[in-house]
């Protein structure tokens, strides 16, 4: 009691993200046909308009996570190849385990 834990994980956060873009694209719809100013035809190709641009937002939105996140680890990995390559002499610790993965000699 107390505590209330809430998981979230890419597949439920892109489910709501569709959700909350569809039901806005539906409401500005649903304000057109009680204005009666267009024909359904024309909502339509409003509604299909306005999910198209929302997906095409999203989609830009991840592609610019997708980028910056290649670029963190690309950096990061060059930090970490000169820190353990470059010197074979540098003392390490004593491994507390050594095992052979399955397959592999």
């Amino acid at each position: 009691e107390g505590i209330v834990v809430d998981h979230t994980d890419s597949h439920k956060i892109a489910q709501q993200s569709a959700s909350n873009l569809l039901s806005d694209c539906k409401e500005s719809a649903s304000k057109q046909l009680l204005n009666g100013g267009e024909n359904a035809e024309d909502i339509l190709d409003n509604l299909a308009d306005c999910v198209k641009s929302g997906i095409a937002k999203q989609i830009e939105s991840a592609n610019e996570e997708i980028t910056f996140q290649a670029h963190v680890r690309k950096n990061m990995a060059g930090l970490l190849e000169n820190y353990t390559c470059a010197d074979e002499g540098l003392n390490t610790t004593e491994p507390r385990d050594e095992y052979e993965w399955e397959g592999r000699e």
